[in-house]
């Protein structure tokens, strides 16, 4: 996903983060992400890339951040930077991608849980069943976070995608991305005035 920076005149609810979990290319997690920045883009709203395929994150071995590269520092500080998160990940052997688990796990949760937060999940698997990997274990884990998840999330399989199978055509799916979005953006700013 290329980096993306809206007009001056955009107001934006909080930082934003889009977070592809996949390291594949192509990917159709990543087709989808791209898909979210677009929705965003026509909001005029800023967004940061956090695109694990070209992020070369090392394996989590410390919380000590004092021995991570500087790889780890910045791609950590994006993430612990942003308020709001649209967070992609592929289904691997009925569980979320190991890059995103990798960088769910360099997470400093007692700074993390110092801020509120939103988010929205998109996954992307082979079949229908794998859509409760969701619910069994993306959401808990941002829940146990402290991150109040959006309701509505995006699950698509690969007849949802056309082309070479890695370009999103399913308008249902566009629509139901547009609507995670709108409802995530919606709890930010809801927080934000119950905050004042």
């Amino acid at each position: 996903m290329k980096p993306y920076i809206a007009s001056m005149g955009s107001t934006n609810p909080g930082n934003i983060a889009v977070i592809c979990g996949s390291r594949r290319e192509p990917s159709r997690v990543r087709a989808l992400m791209e898909y979210v920045g677009e929705v965003l883009e026509s909001k005029n709203l800023e967004y940061e890339n956090i695109d694990l395929g070209s992020i070369e994150l090392p394996v989590f071995r410390s919380k000590d951040q004092n021995e991570w590269n500087d790889v780890a520092k910045e791609t950590v500080k994006k993430y612990l930077d942003a308020d709001i998160y649209f967070i992609g990940s592929p289904v691997y052997f009925l569980g979320i991608s190991g890059a995103l688990k990798n960088l769910i796990d360099h997470t400093p949760w007692q700074e993390f849980k110092k801020k509120k937060r939103v988010a929205g999940i998109v996954m992307s698997g082979r079949n229908r069943q794998h859509n409760l990997i969701i619910d069994s274990q993306l959401r808990p884990v941002f829940v146990y976070l402290g991150v109040e998840v959006a309701n509505t999330s995006v699950f698509a399989v690969e007849p949802d995608f056309g082309g070479e199978g890695f370009d999103l055509e399913n308008p249902e799916v566009k629509n139901r991305i547009e609507e995670m979005v709108q409802e995530t953006i919606g709890l930010s700013e809801r927080m934000a005035r119950n905050d004042k």
